[in-house]
């Protein structure tokens, strides 16, 4: 592998999950015990505000000032296994909104989302050929950015449209300021994959801020629609084949096969099913057993084997699953195979390394950096 390809995967490996603090967090917004795509799609890592936040203070708003009435403690921003829900992020961009008085500030904010702000899914977008297979993933694995809609890519004739339909629900006075912060933040991330800009043809919103058309129109530089069913980024189809600057089919290859799992993973979820692994993630590293958790659940032994059972899944391999995906991010990290058995609750290294091989038919340490 070339060393773009070992630098995106060293990068890459960067842990999705750490111990969870020993006190659950103050604002109730907030939810740190389960890895992303075990929960609610709505809720997205807390490091998907951090670009918000330095664009804030680069427009001269401190860190205080962009998390005061937020509820938001800002030291769960370090925190790697914070969630930020639905309702929060909806409180945090009003505020900002609020604080700037900029109707446009959702251009301004998508301009600071980067490719690798995105992980996985952003290292996929990196590593392909061109622009054409670049949008063409973008739209199979848009559920895992941080947005609120669905990307789909659109050819038709001589034009290419990359578009954005609502997925979640979207609050009136917010609906603005997402779609141009999405619009923007695609566009400058098809800016930093291709090392160029992308020409555009046109640009329509689903919104109807018309009274600032002329703004919009020197930030995109091409004709604008208002009012349509969906929003859309749309350029000459011919650039589908330009080149992009770092193609690795070894590292995208990797990384695409990481993102199907994770977006599998998200189908598979069942209400029931996730109770349980919140119950199993209340202290990582301290696992109750099945006796423990049927008793939080109101259940028996019995009636949680068997409806676990019918989600084709058992409460060992939801152990197993949590556990070994907690196992690869610490590794990951550069933790020491002994630590990471110690973190994962096995008192003698051999049995963590014994169950590792199991899971994976691999070493531990050959999933370290």
């Amino acid at each position: 592998m070339g060393s773009a390809a070992n630098h995106l995967l060293f990068s890459a490996r960067q842990p999705m999950l750490a111990l969870c603090h020993q006190h659950p967090p103050g604002p109730a917004t907030l939810r740190s015990a389960l890895p992303a795509m075990f929960r609610d799609p709505t809720a997205h890592h807390i490091r998907a505000i951090r670009p918000a936040l330095e664009a804030m203070q680069r427009l001269g708003f401190s860190l205080r000032q962009c998390l005061a009435g937020s509820g938001l403690d800002p030291a769960l921003l370090d925190s790697p296994a914070a969630q930020l829900s639905l309702a929060g992020q909806q409180a945090f961009y009003r505020h900002l909104l609020a604080i700037s008085a900029m109707p446009l500030l959702g251009l301004e904010l998508g301009r600071a989302y980067r490719l690798e702000h995105y992980g996985m899914f952003g290292y996929a977008l990196l590593s392909a050929r061109n622009l054409g297979e670049c949008v063409e993933l973008a739209g199979r694995f848009s559920p895992l950015a941080f947005s609120l809609f669905r990307i789909q890519f659109v050819q038709e004739g001589n034009l290419a449209r990359i578009q954005f339909h609502p997925h979640h629900p979207i609050a009136d006075d917010l609906l603005a300021f997402y779609c141009d912060r999405d619009l923007m933040a695609v566009w400058e991330g098809s800016r930093q994959a291709l090392g160029i800009d992308l020409p555009l043809e046109r640009v329509g919103f689903m919104h109807d801020q018309r009274a600032h058309q002329a703004a919009y129109r020197q930030q995109f530089n091409c004709p604008l629609q208002f009012r349509l069913g969906w929003s859309e980024l749309c350029f000459d189809s011919a650039l589908l084949d330009t080149p992009l600057p770092c193609p690795d089919p070894e590292t995208s290859v990797y990384f695409r096969e990481q993102c199907q799992r994770m977006i599998a993973q998200l189908s598979r979820q069942s209400p029931f099913v996730d109770r349980v692994r919140q119950q199993l993630m209340q202290q990582p590293g301290q696992f109750p057993d099945i006796d423990a958790v049927a008793l939080q659940l109101n259940t028996s032994v019995r009636t949680l084997r068997r409806r676990l059972a019918d989600e084709q899944t058992s409460f060992r391999r939801l152990l197993d699953e949590i556990r070994f995906q907690l196992a690869r991010d610490y590794l990951g990290e550069g933790l020491r195979v002994a630590e990471v058995a110690a973190l994962l609750g096995y008192s003698e290294t051999a049995n963590f390394t014994h169950a590792f091989k199991r899971w994976s038919g691999q070493a531990p340490s050959q999933f370290q950096p």
